[in-house]
């Protein structure tokens, strides 16, 4: 959803939702959820924590993995969460 978020215009969205196909998704269980209130709760104000930044995180959490982000700084403030660059912009 976040990568269809930041889509420009339907062919790019289009584009992202046929590279999606060959992926596995995951979606959040009920404690994962939970988590995500938290640390949306406790660092929304403070660190602009949005809401599906904490689902995501806490999603990868709960399966145990790294979340590849280019925004490993915004993530870092929840501390359970191991990131990773995916490569070098």
């Amino acid at each position: 959803m976040g990568l269809i978020q930041g889509c420009q215009n339907l062919r790019d969205q289009k584009r992202i939702e046929k590279i999606l196909t060959t992926y596995h998704l995951y979606w959040a269980e009920a404690q994962d959820c939970d988590r995500a209130l938290k640390n949306f709760a406790a660092h929304h104000l403070s660190r602009n924590v949005g809401l599906l930044d904490a689902l995501i995180a806490e999603t990868v959490v709960g399966i145990d993995a790294e979340l590849a982000t280019f925004n490993v700084k915004h993530y870092s403030v929840l501390k359970d969460l191991h990131t990773i660059q995916p490569y070098e912009k």
